[in-house]
């Protein structure tokens, strides 16, 4: 479809089928909790 109207379409987002949902979560949290690290985000590394 996207290929018949681009005009339009801003954008496509996709996902695949969850396989381990709270693996998921906890990569995310570990990953979230690093980039606060790294720009000293006070809210954030209190998750």
């Amino acid at each position: 479809m996207i290929h018949r109207y681009p005009d339009k379409f801003y954008a496509y987002v996709g996902n695949g089928q969850m396989v381990n949902p709270m693996e998921g979560i906890k990569i995310s949290h570990k990953w979230l909790k690093q980039k606060a690290e790294q720009t000293n985000h006070k809210k954030l590394l209190y998750l």
